[in-house]
């Protein structure tokens, strides 16, 4: 249980800090090679290409449920797309998936149904924490 405990709280900072865009304390919890999935592919990105990706995907995310296990975790959230100006351009629930590994986020996957983020997982409904 601690183990899972310490990859939701990572998680969680993770996912403040993309809101924030604060680089420096992303990068010191992401892992040097950090892989990303998502509807547009998969993309490996180094701790520089972090800003970019982060521009790219405009997105702000809320967490409403927590599902993990050791290392995997899902956050179930919602998503709002942003334009450069900060006005909403669209609204999704998102299910993401990271893989912590040593204390810093390894991977990272982004589903549209909670389904396919459990198939990917290997998470379960019995996972949920809250």
């Amino acid at each position: 249980m601690k183990d899972t405990l310490k990859t939701v709280a990572i998680a969680e900072n993770w996912t403040e800090w993309c809101n924030k865009k604060n680089i420096d304390e992303l990068k010191a919890i992401t892992e040097e090679e950090f892989e990303v999935s998502g509807p547009k592919g998969t993309a490996v990105l180094d701790t520089e290409g972090i800003k970019d990706w982060l521009n790219r995907a405009g997105i702000r995310l809320e967490t409403f449920e927590i599902y993990a296990d050791n290392n995997k975790i899902i956050l179930s959230q919602h998503a709002e797309w942003l334009e450069q100006d900060g006005s909403v351009k669209g609204r999704q629930d998102v299910y993401t998936f990271l893989t912590i590994i040593n204390d810093k986020v390894k991977s990272l996957a982004r589903f549209d149904d909670k389904e396919d983020a459990f198939e990917a997982s290997g998470l379960t409904e019995d996972n949920k924490l809250r």
